[in-house]
């Protein structure tokens, strides 16, 4: 039997479907408003073989606001963990393009007992400063370790390509081994992708 169940439902912000996410693993819905990226935690209700249920009439309340970039945020997403045990973790990345090219990445961290936390973890511009139209990223993690051992972000540009760009997460440092590809789909573009880990193991 297949079973289908709603995560989130939300109204595009800002007249732009792309710029409203939710994390599962910290529990908060993350929004763009103009230049700003807004962190609200939800409520959790109670949790149910490993999956945390949020109470949909409680209020949630806005518990962080970043200026994270001086142009309009087109995209916003929070990263897929590959190779990780689900459930509720106290750390998560969220992803956000803007029209002036910027890419960031942004750490949320919290628990159940304290409020959730986001800060930058980087940032690069995309190649000839072109409008972000679209973002998504991957980190994938050692399941015997559980230590982060590589991120994965993704972005496209209006003239049809997509830039991909990986980092792996050494303890001494976050910003070694950073690589970059690109695709073309020219003329025409990419409206939306996601990462999937092929293994011949």
């Amino acid at each position: 039997m297949v079973r289908v169940s709603t995560t989130f439902i939300a109204k595009g912000c800002e007249r732009r479907p792309n710029v409203v996410a939710c994390s599962k693993r910290v529990a908060v819905l993350a929004f763009a408003s103009a230049g700003d990226i807004c962190i609200a935690q939800l409520p959790v209700y109670f949790v149910e073989h490993d999956a945390y249920v949020f109470e949909a009439r409680s209020p949630s309340r806005i518990v962080s606001t970043n200026v994270a970039h001086e142009r309009s945020i087109t995209c916003l997403k929070f990263v897929k963990w590959i190779d990780e045990p689900s459930g509720y973790r106290d750390i998560d990345y969220v992803i956000a393009g803007s029209a002036d090219g910027l890419i960031s990445v942004w750490t949320v961290a919290t628990d159940e007992t304290t409020t959730a936390q986001c800060s930058l973890f980087s940032k690069h511009l995309a190649k000839g400063g072109s409008a972000i139209t679209y973002c998504a990223g991957a980190v994938q993690s050692e399941v015997s370790t559980s230590s982060t051992s590589s991120l994965m972000t993704a972005y496209s540009v209006p003239d049809g390509t997509v830039h991909v760009r990986w980092k792996d997460l050494k303890e001494s440092s976050l910003e070694v081994d950073e690589n970059e590809a690109a695709i073309s789909f020219a003329p025409d573009f990419a409206l939306c992708f996601d990462f999937h880990l092929i293994s011949s193991g």
